[in-house]
């Protein structure tokens, strides 16, 4: 029995501990070390296991790519708590804006960007947030620069007077 005043244990006296019989002790003592190195072999094949696995990891030839987080289109309004999710698409629209307001050039292109800032803005413009979302959102935003200019460039492709800009322009009707 433990007594909270020392480290030792010390044995009940009213506790019966049963008499061992003289027998075979050599029987136990050979199974104690069998278990023993039964355990040991098994430590010593899951670390190698263990450093298997790690060298495995680490030589990777191309380690698959962390998937992205989730961006939702977060909902028209002001004042609202928004997750992480929807600080994610506020700041990454913001930056693909910005990469495409470098590329407006003339009327149509600027009816389709203020299309664009307009959405943006009914969405994005007062919104709450944590802090640690925000700061964990534009460290994403610095990290996938090339994946963002890449969609501002499919929003570009997407605006049909732009892919008939080799063409001769359509004669509207007046």
């Amino acid at each position: 029995m433990l007594h909270a005043s020392s480290t030792a244990i010390m044995q009940d006296q009213n506790v019966a501990v049963p008499v061992e019989s003289g027998r075979f002790p050599h029987v136990k003592a050979a199974l104690a070390a069998s278990a023993l190195l039964v355990m040991l072999g098994l430590l010593v094949a899951y670390r190698a296991l263990d450093r298997g696995a790690a060298f495995f990891v680490v030589s990777a030839p191309n380690p698959p790519q962390q998937e992205t987080e989730p961006e939702l289109l977060p909902p028209v309004g002001k004042g609202q708590r928004f997750a992480r999710e929807y600080v994610r698409y506020c700041r990454f629209q913001e930056e693909r804006l910005r990469i495409v307001k470098r590329h407006v050039q003339g009327r149509e292109d600027i009816r389709a960007y203020n299309a664009l800032a307009n959405d943006y803005n009914s969405r994005c413009s007062d919104f709450f947030y944590q802090d640690e979302d925000l700061k964990l959102v534009k460290d994403e935003v610095i990290t996938k620069q090339k994946l963002l200019e890449a969609d501002a460039e499919r929003i570009l492709s997407t605006w049909s007077w732009r892919a008939n800009a080799g063409r001769a322009p359509a004669v509207s009707p007046r």
